[in-house]
């Protein structure tokens, strides 16, 4: 498989476009002058159109002061035929293909810091080996199948559906799938469904992500099943207000073991209140965050964080104070200073 892979990114590799996608990185800033960084990087080689093929290559750490050699790895590769019969178009992949179901504002990292691995950056990311049928209706309908073997397993055991309406302003997409979890004997599915719903008017905008990404049969549907994400906008002249509520599923995808693992969490919910003032024909703005948590660490959690995002050509700065008013963890105020860039 990787062999055609390589072969086809090969006879496209004269026209190859390179990319960074997303390269993020965030230190955390301890009173104690301990610093903790986190980078995600992503590197993507692109060429053709018609017969077009993406290589991917990624780094990705959560303690980077640790790490003596940062390690850059392969992190996926796609080869897709489009617009078959200008309809359908056909994609072969291995390794890290999309994120299903991504938010716009809310970085689950930046509040559980401490959980290595998970970024709650969606309701599913994609990773395996397979196989995907796409087909669209110019730019309102498309819908694409997805098979394919996932990434730990060794036979192709998953499939998953897509269904996307795009009707200006409204976003409507629809989520299902099923696995066989070949980690027990006999045939034990594994099902997932989840809806996104995204508004974009002149005033305000609503990102609204809920889905079930891990049921077996005979599982009680409860609260901690749910992934859920609803991000609220609502603009004033200069001014933005963004309320966030967001729940951590007890299984979810982890970036560090590539794989859908427990997070550990019950009654998890977050309610996040972002007030920031942005003048106009300028490339900064100030503002303020309040953060209230309740999972299994904190019973009740309090943070206020003033901050301040500075925007040059693709290039995003954000500096922000995480004050405690009321939890379990023992600093006081911790700062945090986040860049990322895309070209």
């Amino acid at each position: 498989m990787m062999t055609i892979f390589f072969f086809s990114l090969a006879q496209i590799s004269f026209a190859a476009n390179i990319f960074i996608p997303s390269l993020e990185l965030t230190s955390k800033l301890y009173p104690s002058s301990i610093v903790q960084t986190r980078v995600a990087f992503q590197l993507m080689l692109e060429g053709g159109y018609k017969y077009g093929g993406k290589l991917f290559l990624a780094s990705y750490n959560t303690d980077l002061e640790r790490s003596i050699v940062p390690v850059i790895t392969f992190d996926g590769a796609q080869v897709t035929v489009r617009d078959i019969f200008n309809v359908i178009d056909f994609t072969y992949w291995t390794g890290y293909y999309d994120i299903l179901g991504e938010g716009k504002h809310y970085k689950g990292y930046l509040y559980h810091w401490d959980e290595n691995g998970f970024d709650y950056n969606g309701y599913r990311p994609i990773l395996g080996t397979g196989f995907i049928v796409g087909a669209h209706y110019y730019d309102i309908i498309d819908g694409k199948i997805f098979v394919y073997r996932r990434m730990g397993t060794v036979y192709f055991n998953s499939i998953d559906l897509t269904f996307n309406v795009d009707i200006d302003p409204i976003i409507g997409r629809v989520f299902l799938g099923l696995s066989d979890d070949n980690t027990l004997p006999g045939p034990n599915p594994i099902f997932r469904f989840g809806l996104q719903f995204i508004y974009f008017g002149d005033s305000t905008e609503s990102y609204i992500t809920i889905g079930v990404p891990d049921y077996a049969i005979g599982d009680l549907i409860g609260f901690d099943k749910f992934y859920l994400l609803v991000e609220q906008w609502f603009m004033f002249s200069n001014f933005n207000i963004i309320l966030s509520i967001f729940s951590r599923p007890d299984v979810h995808y982890n970036f560090l073991s590539r794989d859908y693992i427990s997070t550990g969490e019950i009654n998890d919910i977050d309610f996040n209140l972002d007030l920031n003032y942005e003048p106009e024909a300028q490339f900064f703005s100030l503002g303020a965050a309040v953060n209230v948590q309740t999972n299994s660490f904190e019973p009740f959690g309090l943070f206020v964080s003033p901050y301040i995002n500075i925007f040059t050509s693709g290039l995003a700065w954000k500096i922000k104070m995480d004050i405690n008013i009321i939890s379990q963890r023992a600093e006081v105020v911790t700062g945090f200073v986040s860049s990322s860039i895309s070209f």
